[in-house]
């Protein structure tokens, strides 16, 4: 019998595949794919570096680049270029000031607000004396949407919270809960008060960025978790159809009638996926994986030949603005190495909140209309001649109000069953260094 069965070959399953045959654990990786990395995917063709996935580390989160160090892949860690970043309102773009990233209107001037009235601003800027005022009980769920406008105000959350926060989960944030998303603006008060009123740097520098990726593509962590599982077989383009459980472990079996018997069984799969998977092993805990709320996202990127003056990594597009583009990442701009010599590449993020529902669209239409946008924004006189499209039915997790004592819950009822763990983006973090935290937790319990 195996030590442990995993289920999921993206970064969740892979990093924990690693940690456990670096303690010599025997097990099996199953993934219904043929490639593994799940929504780590680069596309390299031709010259061309196409991250249709996420397309970034940071370094506020120190996991996965603390990982690319301990496989050997420091020397090839990269950093963004120090260029703006845009926000669109009316069709213009305005840039993003450094420190707004963090969502803390008190670390930026009033006049770097460009795209906000003068009223919006100082609104905004009073939103230290409202946490402090009108906060959020400790205990208490509350939407993002809700909570910032209570603090700073309905314009500043339209037009700087939403789009800020669209390129990280996709959703509404009058659905996101705050506690999920934005766990140190509503349990840890104290601290985010102190980083409101903190003095801004006087440093007229550049700013260092935050984002960090591979020379080659994030694929590179992929290939070099997999060449390091030792005492972890992998078998991809094996759906798992069935999942059994008994007095001595679990049973996993796949579409194909392969079987395997182990102690432990890691599921590294969306909730739903899971959900599907343990409808007659546990039933109790896929009714609560069921609930799960995920948001329909799609990739398209361009590439087309020529020189433009076009300055900056890309832009964020809100909700408010009706359009079909959420966020645009001007890869050939943004990286070093992404394109060929002469040549532009950029790549589109679209969500739910778009004019025309574009899951009921084949692919040629929505890069059309994706593209007759981008032209309309940007004013490139060009065609493309490359496109690439992907589309990510389950793509990001919603943190919904609730997700916590959801979380919760379902984390008692998969305790009632010993050996079997979940983990990935669904649950506690929806970034590489959030999955791979999760992945080296699960091993080490699995290990205990």
């Amino acid at each position: 019998m195996l030590d442990c069965i995993i289920v999921g070959g993206g970064i969740t399953g892979l990093t924990t595949a690693y940690e456990l045959s670096l303690r010599g654990l025997q097990g099996i990786l199953v993934e219904a794919d043929v490639r593994l990395g799940g929504k780590v995917h680069t596309v390299v063709e031709d010259g061309f570096v196409v991250e249709m996935g996420p397309d970034a580390m940071v370094t506020l989160k120190p996991e996965a680049l603390a990982l690319c160090t301990e496989l050997g892949l420091a020397d090839e860690v990269i950093a963004a270029r120090s260029l703006p970043a845009y926000i669109v309102r009316n069709g213009r773009f305005y840039p993003i000031p450094p420190g707004l990233f963090t969502l803390v209107p008190g670390r930026v001037r009033l006049r770097d607000l460009r795209w906000v009235s003068w009223r919006g601003r100082l609104r905004a800027m009073g939103m230290p004396l409202q946490v402090l005022l009108r906060p959020v009980p400790p205990d208490a769920d509350v939407s993002v949407g809700s909570a910032f406008r209570r603090w700073a105000g309905a314009e500043f959350t339209t037009w700087v919270v939403e789009p800020l926060l669209a390129g990280v989960y996709g959703g509404d944030i009058d659905c996101l809960s705050l506690r999920a998303t934005l766990p140190q603006v509503s349990t840890r008060r104290t601290e985010f008060l102190r980083s409101l009123l903190r003095p801004r740097s006087r440093s007229r520098g550049a700013v260092e960025t935050p984002f960090r990726s591979l020379r080659g593509g994030l694929q590179g962590l992929v290939e070099r978790l997999r060449s390091r599982l030792g005492s972890v077989e992998v078998r991809t383009g094996r759906p798992v159809g069935e999942v059994y459980r008994s007095e001595t472990g679990w049973t996993v079996q796949t579409a194909g009638r392969e079987r395997w018997q182990a102690r432990h069984l890691v599921l590294a799969v969306p909730p739903r996926t899971a959900a599907r998977l343990l409808r007659e092993a546990a039933p109790d805990v896929a009714e609560l994986l069921d609930r799960a709320v995920a948001e329909p996202v799609a990739v398209v990127a361009y590439a087309w030949p020529g020189t433009w003056d076009w300055l900056g990594t890309g832009f964020l597009v809100p909700r408010a603005e009706r359009r079909w583009i959420t966020a645009c990442t001007w890869l050939s701009q943004k990286w070093p190495g992404r394109a060929p010599e002469g040549w532009n590449l950029v790549r589109t993020f679209l969500t739910g909140g778009t004019p025309v529902p574009w899951t009921e669209m084949d692919d040629e239409a929505l890069a059309r209309a994706v593209w007759q946008e981008f032209v309309e924004l940007v004013d490139v006189p060009a065609i493309p001649h490359r496109v690439w499209v992907r589309r990510w039915t389950d793509g990001m997790p919603q943190y919904t109000v609730g997700h916590l004592t959801w979380l919760e819950t379902v984390e008692r009822a998969v305790a009632r069953y010993p050996g079997l763990h979940v983990a990935g983006a669904g649950y506690r973090g929806v970034g590489l260094s959030d999955c791979i935290r999760q992945a080296r937790q699960t091993a080490a319990r699995i290990a205990g």
